[in-house]
């Protein structure tokens, strides 16, 4: 068991990707070893899939485990989550559904 770091060191920003294709809704990021996703809520279910390297993810400050290649974090609706890169380039995929990723869409055009 990992508890959640109360610090993570200044790390680049992520790289992010985002594409929609066959209903669903894609954002990829691209992280350096030890940099965390901050951490987030969503208002739906939805899965982050590791792309490349191996990441540690955190619902709350409960640890739900390590994961690597292949492999996807499942997130509940309503749950803070966050996640750390633990290998150089680690690359995360969320995976939304296109209705649910309205609201993603929103919080990003507020920001802009």
């Amino acid at each position: 068991m990992y508890p959640l770091p109360e610090k993570s060191f200044e790390a680049d920003p992520p790289v992010e990707r985002i594409e929609e294709a066959s209903g669903f809704y894609f954002r990829s990021i691209i992280l350096h070893r030890g940099c965390f996703i901050p951490q987030h809520i969503h208002d739906h279910d939805h899965a982050t899939l590791i792309g490349f390297g191996r990441a540690r993810g955190w619902s709350g400050e409960e640890w739900i485990g390590d994961k690597g290649i292949g492999e996807a974090f499942e997130i509940q609706s309503g749950k803070t989550h966050t996640f750390q890169a633990l290998e150089d380039n680690t690359i995360l995929i969320c995976v939304h559904d296109i209705e649910s990723s309205r609201s993603i869409k929103e919080d990003v055009c507020l920001l802009q």
